[in-house]
Formats: C-alpha cells, structure tokens, sequence
C-alpha cells in the first residue's frame, strides 16, 4: 500500500497521520489534567514535549534506576519500581510509553492504591500486543479514546484510558483490538493491517498456531472489513 492512501484521509476520519509518536502522546493529555507522572521517562523525550506544549502542568519523572536526568526544568526526577515512586493521590493521570503492554498491566497491578486516585492514563505500547484492554478491564478501566501513529516507519497504538466500565460495551473483536480504533475511521487503518500481515506473514503461514498472538491475529479479516466499512 502506497503513502499516498494513508495521506488523504476522507473528511469522515477523526484523526490525521502527519505527527509523531511523542507528539500525539503529549497531545493525547487531558485538558483537565494538572499534575501527573511519566514511569519510565528514559531520555525525557515525552515529558520535554508535554512540558512545551503544557507548561501549566506540574511533572514527574520516574525509572527504575537512576538515570542522568536530563535537562528540564521544572521536572521533579525521582528512582523506583513502576508508581513505587508516586504517593496515592500525589497525581492526577499517569503516563507511560515504550514499554511492553506486560509490563504496564504488572506496574498497574502493583500498586491499586495509587492507581484507585488516577483519573487517565496515557499508554503507548512499544509493539502490538494482546495483553493491555484485557488487562484494564480487569482493572476496571477502559480505552476512552485510541489512535494509530505512523512514526520512523513504525506503527503504535496511543490510548487515553479512564476508570470504569467502557460505555461502548464492545463485543469481543472489539475488546481486544480497540473498539474505539475499530470505529473511529483512522485514516492509518488500512496500512496498519498491511503492516501487521507482512510483520507476521510467517505466522500467518503455518496457521498462526504456534503464534503467540495467534488468537488476536485470527481476527484481522472481520477487523480489516471494519475499518474499510467505516471509509
């Protein structure tokens, strides 16, 4: 599929693909928001960019380890395991990009108290995945809005996730790609999907029964025939 397909999106779509990865995090942030925390900040990539285009908003940095922080001001640079650093209630949303969808279930996990005072989360999976939405439901959160991102040639998923029950009630194709995503018309849907199928064409090829996303790829036919009915 050529760029020229994912450049001009129809006037029903809700998203437009010409912004980076970082970018569309940052812009992802709510407008409600006044404090919150990045866990796992690594460079300062995402906090730089949500601090120039929010400079309202008080920040924290938090990683495992101590890194050399870098050079932004107003950023309060802490060291701990996943929100082992942030206090119930000390932040409003949590943001966290470039890790695997695991690891981000697990660090939610760990920590109910502080994530029982959260009212968003801005998560951007570092590959595709089939553990976040599962993983939020039993949390008891949903995916309030999604989009897709088409960064240095590679695609990423970036979520605003909100506590309670999804009110779109998604049946289960939905539930596990993103129902949101499945209808909002994103105008990098169909590269997406050409995408996955040449990443996992191995797979693909001998029945997706050793695949690991197997049961997620099985269903990139009807969600492939979703996108293009939303066109």
């Amino acid at each position: 599929m050529t760029n020229r397909a994912v450049a001009e999106p129809t006037a029903r779509c809700k998203h437009t693909p010409s912004i980076s990865r970082i970018e569309a995090i940052a812009a992802a942030i709510p407008a409600t928001a006044t404090r919150l925390a990045e866990v796992g900040y690594d460079r300062g990539g995402v906090l730089e960019a949500i601090g120039a285009r929010r400079p309202d908003l008080s920040l924290i940095g938090s990683e495992i380890q101590r890194l050399a922080p870098p050079a932004l001001a107003g950023v309060d640079w802490r060291t701990g395991d996943g929100l082992a650093a942030i206090a119930p209630g000390e932040v409003d949303g949590v943001v966290m990009a470039g890790l695997g969808a695991g690891t981000i279930v697990a660090i939610l996990e760990a920590r109910p108290a502080v994530v029982a005072t959260l009212g968003w989360l801005v998560l951007c999976p570092s590959h595709f995945e089939d553990e976040l939405r599962p993983g939020l439901a039993r949390l008891g959160w949903h995916p309030a809005d999604e989009r897709l991102v088409l960064d240095r040639g590679r695609f990423y998923e970036v979520m605003v996730a909100r506590p309670g029950p999804d009110p779109l009630a998604p049946d289960p194709i939905a539930a596990r790609w993103g129902p949101r995503l499945l209808a909002a018309c994103d105008p990098l849907g169909p590269a997406w999907i050409a995408d996955l199928r040449q990443r996992f064409q191995a797979a693909f090829a001998h029945g997706l029964v050793k695949a690991r996303l197997g049961p997620k790829l099985m269903m990139i036919d009807e969600v492939e025939r979703r996108l293009r009915a939303q066109r």
